[in-house]
């Protein structure tokens, strides 16, 4: 099951994990995993960079743009099975800050993380758990076009991972270490809300 394979996908390099635990035909069926990507790209303070950290775009928006829709670009899929639900290729997130970056708004929020405000990796492996079948498949780009200087390797990683968890069975629960100072988890009859109904009701109107 996924959850035997993420302590080691955790050790690797960029991992990713698109999980789901529904049950259903159509939704909710599969799990990825995916580390060791080929690129990245980050985009903080309008600085758009990659994983050198070379910069693509300073604070130049149509030059963000141009430079992600290239990377994005690079890679076409030529042949996909058609029993294959999802093919290697770019995972990542957009924050909401990009959107400064379309819309001319004035832009009050302090930033109170160190996330970028855009992270996108390209990955040319994936794990694929189905978890109405409880099987494996492992998908991965077969490139014909200028070779890439780590392409294969992440696929030779989650190959090794695969086949270690298969020594443990499947769903074992994981090793836990209890420290003698360890603090008892809140509940949640301990939340506390620091609004009452009306002031939550007035800071939503100031919204």
């Amino acid at each position: 099951m996924p959850g035997d394979l993420l302590a080691a996908l955790a050790c690797s390099e960029g991992p990713a994990v698109l999980d789901s635990a529904a049950l259903h035909e159509q939704h909710g069926r599969y799990t990825i995993l995916a580390c060791m990507p080929t690129r990245t790209l980050e985009l903080t303070d309008g600085v758009l960079t990659d994983e050198q950290g070379n910069i693509l775009a300073d604070h130049d928006d149509d030059a963000i743009w141009e430079a992600l829709a290239a990377a994005l670009s690079a890679v076409t899929v030529l042949e996909k099975p058609a029993d294959l639900p999802y093919a290697p290729g770019w995972i990542g997130y957009i924050g909401y800050e990009v959107g400064r970056h379309v819309e001319r708004l004035p832009g009050r929020a302090r930033r109170d993380t160190s996330l970028p405000d855009l992270h996108l990796a390209m990955y040319d492996a994936l794990l694929v758990y189905d978890a109405i079948e409880r099987s494996w498949s492992l998908v991965r780009l077969a490139l014909t076009g200028p070779p890439i200087d780590n392409a294969g390797q992440a696929a030779d990683a989650l190959r090794a991972m695969l086949a270690a968890a298969g020594d443990h069975p499947a769903g074992a629960p994981p090793t836990r270490t209890e420290h003698a100072d360890a603090k008892p988890q809140p509940t949640a009859a301990d939340a506390k809300s620091p609004f009452t109904p009306d002031e939550y009701r007035a800071a939503v109107s100031r919204c």
